[in-house]
């Protein structure tokens, strides 16, 4: 008798930013495929969702984790997007998830989006490289720091699922 196919979690965690979206994608909570920042190149949430939709069909993904809108305090554009989101995974066969980001920070005890990378990046050594540098007070966030709360997203997501 043949073993029964194992069933593969992945997780795709998006997080929007000006230039585009962050995302990463996980395998059953543990194995990081897949990371980056996607660009954008146009402002239409249309180019948003065939984006995430292409990444969902090209890694198989199970469930797509992103940002609650209720308590983020998000720019509109991002907040549009992540609305756009909820709506389209209703048509994927993904199922969808709304992470409270403040919450799951609240439980780590972290404060910066920069505490936050420095804790994904010592669950996935292979992100340390991508970590941007410690900004000052004037400068805006580096892209990349997207990719790390869509990692973080992406992996509170799969472990409140397991």
């Amino acid at each position: 008798m043949t073993p029964a196919p194992r069933q593969y979690v992945r997780v795709l965690g998006v997080v929007p930013c000006p230039k585009g979206f962050g995302f990463a994608v996980l395998e059953n909570g543990q194995r990081l495929l897949d990371w980056g920042v996607a660009r954008l190149y146009s402002q239409s949430d249309e180019e948003f969702l065939d984006r995430v939709e292409s990444f969902a069909r090209r890694y198989k993904i199970t469930v797509i984790a992103f940002e609650a809108t209720e308590r983020t305090r998000r720019g509109v554009r991002a907040k549009r997007q992540l609305m756009a989101l909820t709506e389209c995974t209703r048509s994927l066969q993904s199922t969808r998830k709304a992470i409270a980001i403040d919450a799951a920070q609240k439980a780590l005890n972290v404060t910066t989006r920069k505490d936050l990378a420095n804790i994904v990046a010592n669950w996935f050594p292979e992100l340390h490289q991508h970590l941007p540098a410690v900004r000052k007070p004037w400068q805006s966030e580096d892209t990349r720091m997207s990719m790390f709360v869509a990692a973080f997203v992406a992996v509170c997501t799969a472990r409140v699922d397991a």
